[in-house]
């Protein structure tokens, strides 16, 4: 059942699409959508009953959910706003920013003053190795590719990684590797090249049976079972992390931005949800990012 439900604080009215959901015998739970002070129309409860009819959650909390939606409403009415002008400055720095972090968590020495300069004011700086610029003009190409994917398949994976990775590497652009593979510093191992093209296969019949799953956690569990396998020699990280943000883009919300201090913890969460299965650790940690870059931005 969805119904409209009204709170009033402070003297002023909030709104929320609400939905009951069976959440097993005897039991059930709200799934709600934020609307702030403005009141839905009937076509915004008919599509939130679509979106809502099959989801199926299994790690976000209640608390998490309404953060989630609330987010994505903020998220949405602040694009609304904007003018052209203010819109193409905004996806400027959300580029530029992404692409500072993805590269620096794989070791570019760019900071983000070099990394703006180089993707905006196309000025290459001194002293910097030309591996390093290509990359960070790699994933901004990259980025722009993936807003425009339908869906992901072998081929758009392929195509991102041959697009991150244009410049940089020599052999097996655009294609699964060859040869084994370690992740330094992980107890991961990847699989072997014979067994790839197969697990990869795997990855995207599950993706596709699975699209019922909350967005947030499609992306997160995504991640996770692509960078356990590993199909690239190198690149993996950064083709990774696009198309996590694919998923969470294709359902309007934010792009998920991994900051380079939080690497440590990043690579922790994800060995734990790789190894121990303990993937509500790297969606609790993967939404930690999401809340902070929220508030920054007065969204929550």
């Amino acid at each position: 059942m969805v119904y409209l439900e009204e709170r009033k604080i402070g003297g002023k009215t909030y709104y929320y699409i609400v939905r009951n959901v069976r959440a097993g015998k005897n039991k059930w739970r709200k799934e709600t959508e934020y609307f702030g002070t403005k009141k839905p129309s009937n076509k915004d409860i008919v599509e939130f009953s679509k979106r809502t009819e099959k989801v199926s959650i299994k790690y976000l909390s209640k608390e998490q959910l309404n953060l989630l939606n609330k987010l994505k409403t903020r998220y949405k009415d602040y694009l609304s706003k904007l003018t052209e002008h203010d819109f193409v400055q905004f996806e400027d720095a959300t580029i530029t920013s992404f692409t500072y972090n993805t590269n620096a968590i794989e070791g570019s020495t760019l900071t983000l003053q070099d990394t703006g300069i180089i993707l905006n004011e196309k000025i290459t700086p001194p002293g910097k190795e030309l591996r390093e610029i290509y990359g960070a003009i790699n994933i901004k190409n990259a980025y722009n590719y993936m807003k425009k994917m339908k869906n992901i398949t072998e081929s758009t994976i392929k195509k991102i990684h041959s697009i991150v990775m244009k410049n940089i590497l020599e052999q097996e652009l655009g294609e699964c590797r060859t040869v084994p593979v370690r992740i330094i510093g992980s107890y991961v191992q990847p699989p072997l090249p014979i067994d790839v093209e197969n697990q990869m296969k795997e990855l995207l019949e599950w993706y596709n049976k699975n699209k019922n799953m909350h967005p947030f956690e499609l992306a997160c569990l995504l991640h996770v079972k692509f960078e356990k396998i590993h199909p690239f020699i190198d690149g993996n990280g950064r083709v990774g992390r696009l198309i996590m943000n694919f998923v969470l883009l294709k359902n309007k919300y934010p792009l998920l931005d991994v900051k380079v201090d939080k690497k440590l913890d990043y690579y922790k969460t994800l060995e734990n949800a790789q190894i121990r299965r303990k993937y509500r650790d790297f969606i609790d940690f993967s939404l930690s990012i999401y809340e902070k870059d929220a508030k920054s931005m007065g969204w929550i």
